[in-house]
């Protein structure tokens, strides 16, 4: 099975032991008809600074509750997946 080209890239960011499982998802997800893609992989501090401000200091809701160094981002120990229609919007 064949992962997308932006999930593939955001696995690639990740904890090598991690990747073979966020593959595995894709693949999972896949046969049970569930188009996902992994979104997010690691994140700079920076990038979780700027998603921390959202909603507080910047427009828009909040997204989480870490601030850089306090995710599990920041170390390539977690991914975020989004859940697509078929046609892959």
């Amino acid at each position: 099975m064949a992962i997308d080209e932006r999930s593939e890239k955001n696995i690639s960011t990740l904890n090598p032991k991690l990747q073979p499982l966020a593959r595995k998802l894709i693949e999972t997800a896949t046969e049970r008809g569930i188009h996902v893609k992994i979104i997010c992989g690691n994140r700079t501090y920076a990038e979780q600074d700027e998603l921390y401000a959202q909603g507080r200091t910047k427009p828009g809701s909040i997204v989480t509750k870490a601030k850089g160094g306090q995710s599990m981002h920041n170390v390539g120990c977690a991914f975020d997946v989004g859940i697509f229609s078929a046609d892959g919007k």
